[in-house]
């Protein structure tokens, strides 16, 4: 379908509008850019360890730095290990967040961050579509994107669990931090890796083999074309939620 839309635009010699895929991803990343940048900037504004001595222009610019890494290459100019708990707890959201589609960056990713995001936002308001920007999002896109998110937060949940089983001396929420970064291929930590058992570091490599290989080859898995059923069954409604 979007090859014979940019077929189309280029015989009539216009220039293509921006696919949705692209109008979301933009979207999406200069939403979380500005907002980590102003969460992060509020969160640690007074903390005399991190943004505390600094100029205003260097507060923001270090916020700003922030605000992205956690969801790109994982460099840092300020420790993680001093920052307050409500700003790790943010950089978790990012990193898990992670990158746009078809980038090396990890995470679930934004274009299913925001199909999530706006989906949950349009059953709320009692709307039965998803539309933005002047398109409908098909159902099965929304389902896709909720497997890929449960997925990967089943994944990490199992990981974290067994890390406070394997490192029990080490602070759980630290352990939960390594255990995001990996998955999200990030490479951020709260300085406790070194002190990571055997097996904790075993379970750290096969998360970050699983969020470089896993939620992209679940994506294409669930592209593939669904097997048709020869009997349909009735349906029913239950209670959700």
């Amino acid at each position: 379908m979007q090859t014979d839309l940019i077929m189309h635009y280029r015989r009539r010699g216009q220039r293509r509008p921006l696919l949705l895929n692209t109008k979301l991803a933009l979207t999406a990343t200069v939403f979380l850019i500005a907002a980590g940048t102003l969460i992060i900037l509020i969160f640690e504004w007074s903390n005399s360890k991190t943004l505390g001595p600094l100029a205003l222009p260097h507060k923001l610019l270090a916020s700003l730095f922030q605000s992205i890494t956690p969801r790109t290459a994982g460099f840092n100019t300020l420790d993680y290990a001093i920052m307050r708990e409500g700003t790790l707890i943010f950089t978790l959201l990012l990193m898990f967040i992670g990158g746009n589609p078809g980038s090396t960056a990890g995470g679930i990713k934004t274009v299913t961050f925001f199909v999530l995001l706006g989906s949950a936002w349009s059953i709320s308001r009692g709307q039965g579509e998803f539309v933005i920007f002047g398109r409908r999002l098909a159902p099965e896109m929304i389902v896709r994107a909720g497997s890929i998110a449960l997925i990967s937060v089943v994944v990490l949940g199992a990981a974290i669990t067994l890390l406070t089983f394997t490192d029990p001396g080490l602070d759980a929420f630290a352990l939960a931090f390594e255990a995001v970064s990996a998955f999200a291929t990030v490479g951020l930590s709260v300085g406790i890796t070194p002190e990571l058992s055997a097996a904790s570091k075993f379970i750290i490599i096969m998360l970050m083999y699983f969020g470089r290989l896993g939620p992209l080859t679940f994506a294409l898995a669930l592209v593939e074309r669904p097997n048709e059923r020869r009997i349909n069954y009735a349906a029913e409604d239950i209670v959700i939620g």
